[in-house]
């Protein structure tokens, strides 16, 4: 099975997130856009999404690059700049287009879409959740659960006169044999 990539309306086809400066100006452009009417607004929300699809998939591949391969300084280097410096930009930035959706006059009438209603009301959860301080503390709290997992997928046991990781000698613990699993 293929994975089917969606055709790109809002970044350029081939567009890769390698810099928070390359990255800002499409935030930028969406919070400065003008909004004046229906059409106008559902099309922002689609090259929002768009945007936001893209970063959270960029993320994805970089978590499980990183995780496949945990000895690969790279990869980890590849994900921590993600978390460090890309994902504390664009926090803020969320925030301000999270607004710019809920103060829109025509927010109610997009809340009539039983989809819509559901995003919306989690964005307000999110307006009312966000506080600038913890964008820093999110993203340590990211790169320690990074290190955790390193550590974790590095250790071994011995088994049998055999070196095994944790996921592999977790196997054992579904062994009838009782002498095995203790």
């Amino acid at each position: 099975m293929k994975a089917i990539k969606l055709q790109r309306h809002y970044l350029p086809k081939d567009w890769k997130v390698t810099t928070w400066e390359n990255l800002k100006p499409y935030f930028e452009t969406l919070l400065s856009r003008h909004l004046n009417g229906m059409a106008d607004l559902q099309q922002w929300l689609k090259d929002r999404s768009e945007l936001e699809s893209i970063l959270e998939e960029e993320m994805g591949w970089r978590y499980v690059r990183m995780t496949c391969d945990t000895q690969n300084k790279e990869l980890s280097d590849h994900f921590n700049f993600f978390v460090a410096e890309i994902q504390p930009q664009i926090a803020p930035y969320s925030n301000d287009l999270n607004l710019k959706l809920v103060q829109h006059p025509l927010k109610d009438e997009l809340k009539k879409n039983p989809g819509l209603a559901n995003i919306i009301r989690s964005i307000e959860t999110d307006i009312a959740l966000f506080r600038e301080k913890n964008i820093t503390l999110m993203a340590e709290l990211e790169q320690e659960a990074h290190e955790f997992g390193t550590i974790n997928a590095a250790m071994t046991v011995e088994v049998d006169g055999k070196e095994l990781t944790l996921q592999q000698a977790s196997d054992f613990l579904q062994s009838t044999d009782r002498a095995k699993r203790e």
